[in-house]
């Protein structure tokens, strides 16, 4: 499966602007989506990765953005997924956001939460959030960052035993090969897709289209995207290659 790539990235707004851009600037996050979608993706991440992060630090209008975020991603053609990044160091994932989106989930507006950008630091918050979401029968993925030993990195895909899906995101780092071999030989379900969302370029680095291809090849990835940095290009090359 093809997945999204970037929103932040991709809209022209400062970040302290574009992480609330699904309220400010529907249209601008639509257009993003769509031309992913054109670009060959199926499956949509909402633009709600910061929210956790926001909530934990004072945000008291997580239904609205939630709300915004989803009517921007809906009726492209393409799965939706609710995404929800760490709410930060020693906070807790905010049950009432989970049990919106197990609502929206049975509506049939989302296919589940998609938990993205945990480190090996956020492993108790992220158990506690699984476990919620799992109660409330929601399914779910998890993509962590890489970390800077392999090992530890297949532990922390490997202890997702619950999720659809479980992979790498870049976040804070270019992707290498010993990360996408991470991946490849992680000890997965029999269920379980390894998702791969490598970044495309980052302080000054950049991966091509065919560099971005060949790393999730050898990460044997089930769903492939691109995160920091990616363009429409990017998903053209990786859907031409699936």
């Amino acid at each position: 499966m093809i997945l999204d790539g970037p929103m932040g990235t991709a809209l022209a707004l400062p970040p302290d602007r574009a992480a609330r851009a699904a309220i400010s600037h529907p249209e601008a996050v639509r257009a993003v989506h769509a031309s992913y979608v054109a670009a060959g993706a199926q499956a949509l991440l909402t633009h709600t990765t910061a929210l956790p992060w926001a909530m934990a630090h004072g945000e008291t209008h997580a239904e609205p953005w939630l709300n915004a975020a989803l009517a921007c991603a809906e009726n492209l053609g393409a799965e939706v997924w609710i995404a929800l990044g760490p709410p930060g160091p020693g906070q807790a994932m905010n049950e009432s956001v989970l049990t919106w989106a197990a609502l929206t989930a049975r509506e049939g507006r989302a296919r589940g939460v998609w938990f993205e950008t945990f480190s090996a630091s956020d492993a108790v918050v992220l158990s506690a959030a699984t476990s919620a979401v799992e109660a409330l029968g929601l399914e779910y993925v998890v993509t962590v960052l890489p970390h800077a030993n392999p090992s530890i990195t297949r532990a922390l895909l490997e202890s997702e035993r619950g999720a659809v899906g479980v992979g790498l995101n870049c976040g804070l780092t270019l992707m290498q090969a010993h990360d996408a071999e991470a991946l490849a030989t992680a000890t997965l379900g029999p269920t379980q897709k390894r998702v791969f969302k490598p970044a495309a370029v980052l302080a000054g680095a950049a991966l091509s289209p065919s560099q971005v291809v060949a790393l999730a090849a050898h990460a044997q990835a089930d769903w492939i995207g691109v995160c920091c940095g990616g363009t429409p290009s990017h998903l053209r090359a990786l859907a031409e290659a699936a």
